[in-house]
């Protein structure tokens, strides 16, 4: 089987959304391209370091060194956060908030075991590399205290995460002003069965959320072990003008229809159709979400909201894309 196929069917599979990494090409979204990676941080010892990640604006850079995973700053290398050695858990996708003040990094624990920590900048500083800067490491764990929140609004009825059992936190998209961190908790017995809810983190605050909005979207999915509607991060911040969402969109769709057609075109013959299925699944997904987003705010709200909406979910689908399509590079 092609390895992009094998990757959109986990993604697809654990997320639990009816799409894959293969995002539509008609959507009406904005999506910022990473830069490519610079000049690795200078090696500790003889294995060269790997660049993972790269921050919006090229500030950062998710680096691997042998079983380490750090934080650099990509003007002074000496700069870094130490994040996870791979002997306790691997670090899998890393997603760097809009104002790249915060950092989003899922973990790999074991088959369908998956949690999330996030980090905060801080840009601390020292004369020497050093394990406690730029970003600091949120306390408890992220993956914690959202499935303590998710038991505490009665999203679930038991703490799969506690059981052992299949148990996930994954990434759902930052809203644009950086106030909200949405996520998708997943649980079960096993990986067929698990159901998923949706649950913010608000930055600000510092505290987890449940909206009235989230609430309608989680009721949507309440008797399925897909989630079947995709949903965006409420902005904390008034909406941009309408002229400005509306040049974001026409960017934006482009942007995710270049992105696509990169995967298509690296992808086997055979495997084709299958994208172009999920393709469909997702913009079905994506227009149901629309729906039930629309219907929480007041009329004259609602093109604001529609375009904040499908610029949204995109962003986090066109950022997937254009990492599926570099792994087969």
């Amino acid at each position: 089987m092609n390895k992009l196929l094998v990757l959109i069917s986990l993604i697809a599979l654990d997320c639990g959304w009816n799409g894959s990494s293969a995002r539509a090409a008609q959507s009406e979204t904005d999506a910022q391209t990473s830069p490519p990676p610079t000049a690795s941080v200078a090696a500790e010892d003889a294995n060269e370091p790997e660049g993972l990640k790269t921050s919006h604006t090229g500030t950062f850079r998710i680096v691997e060194n042998g079983e380490d995973f750090w934080i650099v700053t990509a003007a002074d290398e000496k700069q870094r956060t130490k994040m996870h050695s791979a002997e306790l858990a691997t670090p899998e996708e890393f997603r760097f908030s809009p104002d790249e003040k915060w950092l989003y990094v899922e973990l790999h624990h074991g088959s369908c075991m998956s949690g999330a920590d996030l980090y905060r900048r801080t840009d601390n500083k020292t004369g020497e590399p050093n394990e406690s800067g730029p970003f600091q490491r949120v306390e408890p764990a992220l993956e914690h205290g959202a499935w303590a929140e998710a038991m505490k609004q009665g999203l679930f009825t038991t703490n799969f995460a506690d059981e052992g059992l299949c148990a996930m936190v994954r990434f759902g998209g930052w809203s644009d002003d950086s106030g909200r961190l949405l996520l998708v908790v997943r649980g079960g017995e096993e990986r067929s069965e698990t159901i998923g809810r949706y649950l913010y983190y608000n930055t600000r605050s510092g505290r987890f959320e449940l909206t009235a909005y989230l609430r309608k979207v989680n009721a949507a999915s309440a008797k399925s072990h897909e989630i079947n509607v995709l949903a965006c991060a409420e902005p904390v911040d008034p909406l941009p003008d309408l002229a400005s969402l509306k040049k974001q969109c026409s960017e934006a769709d482009k942007k995710l229809n270049d992105t696509y057609q990169k995967m298509i075109a690296k992808a086997d013959k055979e495997t084709v159709p299958d994208l172009r299925r999920w393709q469909r699944q997702w913009l079905k997904s994506r227009d149901t979400g629309l729906q039930i987003y629309l219907a929480a705010f007041p009329p004259a709200e609602k093109e604001q909201r529609r375009l904040q909406f499908l610029i949204d979910v995109s962003r986090a689908e066109s950022e997937a894309n254009e990492e599926a399509a570099a792994r087969q590079q």
